[in-house]
This record gives C-alpha cells, sequence and structure tokens, in this order.
C-alpha cells in the first residue's frame, strides 16, 4: 500500500504541482482573497450599522425607563436581554470579520512557491 500512496503521490507532483501550475493556482488564490477582503469590509459595514441600531435601541429603553415612561416589568427586562445577546453576537461576528480580513493577501510570494517546486523537483 505505502508503494502504491508513493506512487500516486510522485505521479500527483509530477503533474500538478509543477512551478508553472503553482504559479497559477498562487495567483487564483490571491485574487480570491482579495475578492474576499472586500466582501469582509461590506459585511463589517453592515454588522456596524445593526450594532449601532442595537445600542440606540437600548439606550432608548433605558431613557423610557428612567423618565418612568415604561416600567421595569419582567417584558422589558427580557427585550433587554434580547438586545444585549445580540450585540454580543454581532461584536463576536465583526471580531471573526475583522481577523480575515487582517489576513495578509501576500502571505504566499511568488518565490515561496517557486523555491516549493524547485525542492520538490530536487526531491522527485
Amino acid at each position: 500500500m505505502a508503494k502504491m500512496d508513493k506512487l500516486v503521490l510522485g505521479a500527483f507532483a509530477d503533474k500538478v504541482l509543477t512551478p508553472d501550475r503553482l504559479q497559477a493556482m498562487l495567483r487564483e488564490m490571491k485574487g480570491y482573497l482579495k475578492g474576499a477582503h472586500s466582501r469582509q469590509g461590506e459585511s463589517l459595514a453592515l454588522l456596524q450599522k445593526e450594532l449601532t441600531e442595537l445600542e440606540t435601541a437600548t439606550n432608548r429603553l433605558y431613557e423610557a425607563v428612567e423618565k418612568g415612561l415604561l416600567p421595569m416589568d419582567q417584558t422589558l427586562t427580557d427585550r433587554a436581554q434580547k438586545h444585549k445577546a445580540r450585540r454580543d453576537a454581532v461584536m463576536i461576528e465583526m471580531a471573526q470579520a475583522r481577523r480575515q480580513e487582517e489576513m495578509p493577501v501576500s502571505l504566499l510570494t511568488a518565490r515561496q512557491v517557486e523555491a516549493f517546486g524547485i525542492v520538490r523537483y530536487a526531491r522527485g
């Protein structure tokens, strides 16, 4: 079985992991990451808008209670807790989107891919 695995992996490396193909895969990956970063920016803007709306709604509820316009009953408490839970979820989503957005597109360079291809061929 190990011999078959070695043959299959060797054929795969010879046909797919050529320096030219690796370069093309790298270009495609960088293009994909740039598009993903753009989408993350749009997502962050929507999440920021939702966060602002949640904070405004929560502040209005508290202000209404402070002014005596609304009684502090279980319904209001539940509503405030729902706002808080959604706010926490939005904050987590924003942190994840920022983390992905900050991932450098140039993580792999053409030089590194070329070196990988050369080493792989040298071990052949």
